[in-house]
């Protein structure tokens, strides 16, 4: 509940990709793959966001879990991609 506050009064920004990623991982927790997806990837729509683009400490944990969801739903490539963004990060 506190997560989906945030997300109504943030429009973006550190606050906004946390609340996403506690969504993200409970939607994946309940098997909701899409929603899952949804969340993790909006404040990082696609792996090759460049290093300083979001702030690290809130990016490295999406990345790790849109690899996982990308594993879910049986998409190695995006999987792959988004943990060679993830080393490119570190």
């Amino acid at each position: 509940a506190v997560a989906e506050e945030v997300i109504a009064i943030r429009r973006s920004g550190p606050p906004r990709m946390i609340a996403n990623g506690v969504l993200a991982a409970i939607a994946r927790a309940t098997g909701d793959l899409a929603m899952a997806w949804e969340r993790a990837t909006e404040s990082l729509p696609a792996p090759d966001a460049s290093p300083g683009d979001t702030y690290i400490l809130n990016t490295l944990p999406v990345q790790r879990l849109a690899a996982l969801i990308a594993l879910d739903r049986g998409d190695h490539a995006a999987a792959r991609a988004w943990l060679v963004a993830h080393d490119r990060w570190l």
